[in-house]
């Protein structure tokens, strides 16, 4: 009996232990998870803030700037004016660019209104925005001070850039001359191909002397498709192509008669630089 109750005593001593560290488990709090640190910044934090930022390129052809604004909700707006400028081929034009749209990080998709000496085209363009540049399609601008773009900005759109006289040798501008230059087959050929350019408001006339009944065919083609043509007989008769009420680009005609014919080369819109050529059979 002795030795039972003492066996006894040990099972419920047992027991209470075991229940007691139960308890204490359930009770204890668990830990709080740790705080997460946010590691991805917001799109103004990611590129710029609201506000206005100057961009300009400047190369020995091309010069353009712009003055951008950046409302706080990311909507970006400006104007972009360009100067393209090749001496070398006697091309001279100025555009105007007026963009719009929402910045996303350094992502810019913009609507866009081009102005180019008397046309205007529209387009949707992805650009790029950051900190210190502006890439617009193959244009890429570097961030300046503004006020270095109110020192010397490009001129706008339909305007002529006319270089500073010296003070001690006044020169007024000249104008620009239309231009009459003949055409001369090398021997053994009877195609002739001119590259050149035309400036706004002239034009180049090509004579070339040729007989009755030949045929006579001419093409132009043209950096921006703006370069057309006509042809005059040698008794100043305007010769229509089957194109006849459209810009002329090329023609295939039998010749009415014989002398020098005139093919006289302008511009549907700016400075044209182009090649015309001429065959004759």
């Amino acid at each position: 009996i002795v030795k039972l109750l003492t066996v006894l005593g040990y099972v419920f001593l047992i027991g209470s232990l075991t229940v007691s560290c139960q308890s204490a488990n359930q009770s204890a709090p668990s830990p709080s998870p740790s705080p997460q640190v946010a590691t991805t910044l917001s799109p103004v934090a990611a590129g710029l803030e609201s506000g206005t930022y100057c961009f300009k390129l400047s190369t020995a052809t091309k010069q353009a700037s712009t003055k951008l604004t950046i409302a706080p909700d990311q909507q970006v707006s400006g104007t972009l004016d360009g100067i393209i400028q090749d001496q070398a081929a006697s091309y001279f034009t100025s555009y105007q660019r007026e963009f719009k749209g929402k910045l996303d990080g350094e992502k810019l998709p913009v609507a866009v209104s081009t102005k180019i000496e008397n046309d205007v085209q529209t387009s949707v363009e992805d650009w790029t925005l950051s900190k210190t540049q502006l890439i617009a399609n193959q244009d890429i601008l570097n961030r300046v001070d503004c006020a270095e773009l109110t020192q010397a900005a490009p001129a706008p759109a339909n305007t002529p850039v006319a270089s500073a006289p010296s003070p001690s040798k006044p020169e007024a501008p000249s104008e620009p001359q239309s231009r009459r230059m003949r055409v001369n087959f090398a021997a053994g050929s009877n195609t002739a191909t001119v590259e050149n350019s035309v400036v706004r408001g002239t034009t180049d006339t090509y004579l070339l002397n040729a007989r009755a009944k030949q045929r006579m065919r001419v093409t132009i083609t043209s950096l921006e498709n703006n370069a057309v043509f006509d042809i005059v007989s040698p008794s100043g008769n305007l010769l229509q192509p089957e194109t006849s009420g459209v810009d002329v680009t090329n023609a295939d005609l039998t010749l009415p008669e014989t002398g020098d014919y005139e093919i006289v080369v302008g511009g549907t819109r700016g400075n044209a630089s182009y090649k015309l050529r001429i065959q004759i059979d």
